[in-house]
């Protein structure tokens, strides 16, 4: 969900024990006898048909949970949506095994949410892949170092095409079991949902293109960041890194559009970088000094503006993980209200004192976004000193 300040990072789910070999062995061969069946495999469905982007009208506050039940108790305090944060590793816990308890709670909870009145913003979790697809070859991110990512990092989809088919597998069957009645669908496939290379993995000065599917298609091979770059390889290797990050983004939204008609949003992790500094970094060789670098921004793709510009639906909103920082939510209004996209946001999770609040708000109005969700409804019910209240919410955003 939100974004942190300067390279600080928000709370992790706690992962998974330890892999056994024996276990990767088995889901190669389980994967091996599926593709070798003799039946044909079913045609992707035809694309769910596109629709314009709403027309603007007042913008649209919600919540993120964990939420208190009844539900309009939320819509009475001015709460008009949330956020249905799933996770793969739930619902598919092993190879070709579904978790079908996991979809019907699911169903429960969208149901009473629509039922208070309560708009519902699906979270895929997609970024949050299952053990045994963790465990398959190529399906993490390595550096020029060869350090490999962590478990956050989520699935190498970026670089390793050839995993994209079981992220795809899990979107269908996310619609086939939850329908499609949501207000947006939220991609990014990065950590913590983001469109992003690892961020809390590696070191400071990691470029994530250096495992074996990377290294086919690289277009300067054998130079890696941080070495001489004479003849300009690091600007090359730069956007051609960042290339595939937009890349990444558009396969998302053509993926889900297969399913679902209505807006996608790409979440942008807190400030984008502005081409000026990423000629600096590549000037510098990419050897991890230049300003943008040492917040790992540059490392993590964050070139807000090409992602934006590579959008070719008209469906889509960008969404600013960081919307109550001025130059976060500036990065990320900039290029899409070029491109005519909406945009949408959060504040960020550590932050959400009443001054958080009402720059949200102040915001919200400078820059027309469209939805805004308020993180961390615990901390609007906890009386905690410095946060800001639920009834600090009922009256900003009635304001």
């Amino acid at each position: 969900m939100a974004r942190r300040r300067q390279g600080q990072h928000r709370r992790h789910r706690g992962r998974r024990e330890g892999r056994r070999a024996f276990h990767v062995l088995l889901v190669l061969f389980g994967l091996a006898a599926c593709a070798g069946a003799s039946a044909p495999r079913p045609a992707d469905p035809p694309p769910a048909r596109v629709e314009a982007a709403p027309v603007p009208g007042p913008a649209q506050w919600g919540v993120a949970g964990p939420l208190a039940e009844p539900y309009g108790s939320l819509r009475a305090a001015g709460a008009e949506a949330t956020i249905l944060e799933l996770a793969w590793r739930d619902a598919q816990p092993a190879a070709g095994v579904w978790n079908e308890a996991y979809f019907a709670a699911q169903r429960s909870r969208i149901a009473a949410l629509r039922a208070a009145g309560i708009a519902v913003v699906l979270n895929t979790g997609m970024h949050e892949p299952p053990a045994w697809a963790l465990a398959l070859p190529g399906a993490r991110y390595v550096d020029q170092s060869g350090r490999v990512s962590s478990d956050e990092a989520g699935l190498n989809l970026v670089w390793n095409r050839e995993l994209r088919p079981l992220a795809a597998a899990y979107l269908a069957k996310l619609f086939d079991e939850l329908g499609t009645d949501f207000s947006y669908v939220r991609v990014g496939g990065g950590e913590l949902g983001e469109l992003t290379y690892p961020r809390t993995s590696g070191a400071a000065d990691s470029y994530w293109a250096f495992d074996a599917a990377a290294q086919g298609v690289n277009p300067v091979p054998g130079w890696r960041p941080g070495r001489a770059a004479a003849s300009g390889e690091a600007a090359v290797f730069l956007d051609w890194y960042l290339d595939a990050l937009s890349d990444f983004q558009n396969w998302q939204i053509a993926t889900v559009r297969r399913h679902f008609a209505g807006p996608v949003a790409v979440l942008y992790p807190d400030v984008g970088v502005p081409s000026g500094e990423l000629a600096v970094a590549a000037q510098g060789g990419l050897a991890g000094s230049a300003p943008s670098e040492r917040t790992r921004r540059v490392q993590a793709g964050q070139d807000h503006a090409r992602h934006i510009a590579a959008i070719t639906d008209a469906a889509v909103a960008a969404w600013c993980t960081w919307a109550n920082n001025a130059a976060a939510v500036a990065s990320v209004a900039g290029p899409a209200h070029a491109r005519g996209l909406p945009v949408v946001g959060e504040n960020s999770g550590d932050e959400t004192s009443l001054a958080d609040l009402e720059a949200l708000a102040a915001h919200v109005r400078a820059y027309d976004l469209r939805l805004v969700i308020w993180v961390r409804y615990t901390d609007l019910v906890s009386g905690a000193r410095g946060k800001a209240s639920l009834a600090d919410f009922t009256r900003v955003t009635r304001t």
